[in-house]
């Protein structure tokens, strides 16, 4: 029996010590609510929500349909709720592993096991209630396969190889650019005989054009705001998966700043892109053919195809948490990199420790502010209870604010305002005020909270703020609330 790597196991260890700190300090996030919301509901209706409520259909019922199972057992706490994504990271981290290892060699496998045991992108996603780490989970699986396969440790692709990608194809729609990506790779370098691939591979193909018809056919094509893809979406991605979410504009600074938030984090950014390019290439040029067309495939077929789909359908969302698929092939890659030239060449080494600070910050900063970015609903609750009666309505500027707070405060009745197909704008602002709805003799409790999707420009807010007297209100991360006099 093959002994044990140490620095390996040691690199899961820590992996699983960082997905498990905090992981409840944060409360659930508008996302997260939603999960809760869908799992709540009875077997049949859950799966069948997820592909048939109309233009809200933009989510497959794979992951929910597991989530519900644990739930059923472990209930509903944030915690609770969150222990699988824990799980599936983990599961990440051991088959990139193995998959590096299978590529390169062990010394490839120990350096991957580290890169991913502190990726702030795969930490980010192991302490939400979401999808992306079962997906991530899955490419690595089928990645795995894939390796094994064209290195000869096994003499065909079989059932297995069928139901990860089946799987993957039932948890989120973009994995068809990943199994597409896969299938690819078996096309170009296949091992003979046929029958050792072409049935696993056809079926998987039929998988994927079913769920392209379903896409095209059922599926919503927006996501509630969908994010403009100017010349730093593409790189904003990349950065996502290098640093995570908290060396980065949050959507609300996006939305609201446009660029100019990028600029703060700019130098970081820029410092670390030329040792990751420098990374990349070397690791690419370590690589025999067979792995080098495995990684390169798989990581920018699934990162670039939703850039490319957004030219055909402009109403598409696009966002770094769909390219969690291909982060096993890029952690791999950077491991390989850093474990073929670190010894000998300086520059790999500088560019290793710059890129292993950058991570490792991401990491940290993560666990200290496990709610980076999101509305602080905690203080809101707190300020709710202690100011504004229960059966007293409250006005919310956004309809993802509104199913926010309607799950986050079950008990209070929220009205919309202005309705979802109303934008504020200068031109209108001032009739929207003067129209504001009168929830409460003698004032009007308004939440402002993902105000970008009605009120952009704040053209509604400052003219409530002009018009109407104030009491005290709040003023908390990613909310405000005016409490405003009549």
């Amino acid at each position: 029996m093959k002994r044990i790597d140490p620095w390996i196991l040691g690199a899961i260890a820590v992996a699983l010590a960082v997905r498990l700190a905090r992981l409840d300090t944060a409360d659930l996030w508008l996302d997260e609510a939603l999960t809760l919301q869908r799992i709540q509901l009875p077997w049949a209706r859950s799966v069948l929500y997820e592909l048939f409520s109309g233009g809200d259909a933009n989510q497959l019922p794979g992951y929910f349909i597991l989530l519900k199972a644990w739930a059923s057992l472990a209930g509903t706490s944030t915690l609770a709720l969150r222990i699988p994504s824990v799980v599936f990271s983990l599961v990440t981290v051991v088959l990139t592993t193995a998959l590096a290892g299978t590529l390169a060699g062990n010394r490839a496998a120990r350096w991957t096991a580290w890169l991913a045991a502190i990726s702030p992108y795969l930490l980010h996603h192991a302490q939400e209630a979401r999808m992306y780490p079962l997906l991530s989970a899955l490419a690595a699986a089928s990645l795995l396969l894939l390796a094994r396969y064209l290195r000869g440790r096994v003499s065909g692709l079989g059932a297995t190889f069928i139901i990860v990608n089946l799987l993957l194809l039932a948890t989120h729609y973009y994995s068809m650019f990943f199994v597409g990506a896969v299938l690819l790779v078996l096309l170009l370098r296949h091992r003979r005989p046929w029958s050792s691939w072409l049935p696993a591979g056809a079926i998987s193909a039929l998988f994927v054009l079913g769920l392209m018809l379903l896409a095209v056919l059922v599926a919503g094509h927006t996501s509630g705001a969908v994010y403009k893809t100017g010349f730093l979406a593409f790189p904003g991605v990349i950065w996502s998966m290098l640093s995570g979410y908290t060396l980065m504009p949050s959507p609300a600074e996006l939305h609201v700043e446009g660029v100019r938030a990028v600029l703060p984090f700019l130098p970081v950014a820029l410092l670390c892109a030329v040792p990751a390019c420098l990374l990349a290439v070397s690791g690419v040029r370590a690589l025999d053919s067979d792995a080098r067309l495995v990684l390169l495939t798989t990581f920018l077929i699934p990162v670039l195809a939703p850039f490319m789909v957004s030219l055909v359908f402009p109403g598409v969302s696009i966002n770094p948490r769909y390219a969690m698929p291909a982060a096993p092939a890029m952690l791999a890659l950077f491991g390989i990199a850093i474990a073929r030239g670190y010894p000998a060449h300086f520059t790999i080494r500088l560019s290793s420790l710059i890129l292993i600070a950058v991570m490792a910050t991401g990491t940290v900063r993560h666990l200290i502010t496990p709610g980076h970015g999101r509305e602080d609903t905690r203080a809101a609750g707190k300020w709710l209870d202690a100011h504004v009666p229960t059966d007293e309505p409250v006005v919310v500027t956004s309809f993802e604010m509104q199913l926010l707070a309607a799950i986050r405060w079950p008990d209070r009745k929220f009205v919309l305002y202005p309705d979802r197909n109303t934008i504020a704008t200068r031109k209108n602002a001032a009739a929207l005020a003067s129209a504001l709805p009168r929830t409460a003799p003698g004032r009007t409790v308004y939440l402002f909270g993902r105000s970008w999707l009605s009120d952009p420009g704040n053209a509604l807010r400052d003219d409530l703020v002009k018009d109407y007297k104030q009491c005290p209100g709040l003023e908390a991360r990613g909310i405000r609330i005016l409490c405003l006099l009549r």
